[in-house]
């Protein structure tokens, strides 16, 4: 009986060594498809209205966003040939924040990742005037209407 138990202890100790090790060396496929389920996770109010009820982005717009920081997260640099995008419907302030969430999803609290700075000032043409240094400073600042905006928005 006391063989029987130590077998099974044993049996279940080695399983329980596999999983951990193939959660260790799991493939970079799933990484990454872990990476584009944050970042869609994370920017899909983006393709629906702000609290006033206007249309945050074009469709367009917010595809290529999507394929932008798909690839700023998978490749961890901006990615060439931007197409700006138009101005949209949200405060500065949100776009910002929006993505120091996602940082956070990915990276923890860490030391902010320098291409995402870049990635903001290429990609939305809202942010032109707003300083590198100042993106930084006010990245990780929740806006002071975030819950009530966020819960405003419809998708």
């Amino acid at each position: 009986m006391k063989l029987l138990y130590l077998n099974l202890l044993s049996k279940g100790l080695n399983e329980i060594n596999n999983i951990e090790s193939s959660e260790k060396h799991a493939p970079e496929g799933n990484i990454k498809i872990d990476k584009k389920e944050a970042v869609k996770a994370s920017l899909d109010y983006l393709s629906g209205h702000n609290p006033l009820g206007v249309k945050i982005m074009e469709q367009e717009d917010f595809h290529n966003l999507l394929e932008y920081t798909y690839h700023l997260v998978e490749k961890d640099e901006v990615p060439e040939n931007i197409k700006r995008l138009r101005q949209i419907n949200i405060p500065n302030r949100l776009i910002i924040y929006t993505y120091y969430l996602l940082h956070q999803k990915l990276y923890t609290t860490k030391s902010i990742r320098g291409y995402f700075i870049d990635f903001l000032k290429a990609v939305f043409i809202q942010l032109n005037g707003t300083e590198k240094s100042t993106l930084k400073t006010k990245f990780s600042t929740r806006p002071s209407s975030y819950e009530a905006d966020m819960k405003k928005m419809s998708r």
